[in-house]
């Protein structure tokens, strides 16, 4: 299943590979943002922590009202947490996302976006009283999703 997901997403982060495919429009940019993140667990009680994500992003145009949109992100996530004893733990993670969306508008502004993700672990810390410590081998190295979502920006026309 990952090598099948792996292979789906180099075919479609390769935009020299289909240029001849994509019209003349074109469009490199940056984005950022602030997130909140969580991660669950049977055994703790969890709490959303802020964490961001930033990077560049490479639109190319495939038709009328459709763009493909590979980008390249870091993104810091995490999650608190309540340990047995009463006492507060932190764990940061650092990842390189991937994503690629296809972004298909609806009238000139508003967009709707669906896509994969991979991303790559980098580093995993957890913040306890007693210090921190490096936990990356406690997580995958790769992270594998879908994407969905809404934007606004100028269509393509």
């Amino acid at each position: 299943m990952h090598r099948r997901l792996l292979i789906l997403y180099c075919l479609l982060a390769l935009p020299g590979r289909f240029h001849s495919a994509f019209a003349q429009h074109s469009g490199i940019g940056i984005k950022g943002g602030l997130l909140l993140s969580d991660t669950r667990s049977a055994k703790l009680t969890s709490n959303t922590i802020p964490g961001a994500t930033a990077g560049a992003y490479f639109a190319l145009r495939a038709g009328d009202r459709l763009e493909v949109q590979p980008e390249l992100l870091l993104t810091s996530l995490g999650s608190g947490y309540t340990l047995p004893d009463g006492e507060r733990a932190t764990v940061r993670t650092l990842y390189i996302q991937m994503p690629v969306c296809a972004k298909a508008y609806v009238g000139n502004t508003f967009n709707a976006q669906g896509g994969i993700l991979m991303g790559r672990l980098m580093l995993a810390q957890q913040e306890t009283p007693n210090g921190t410590e490096k936990v990356t081998d406690s997580y995958n190295n790769w992270d594998y999703g879908f994407v969905l979502g809404v934007g606004a920006d100028r269509s393509p026309d």
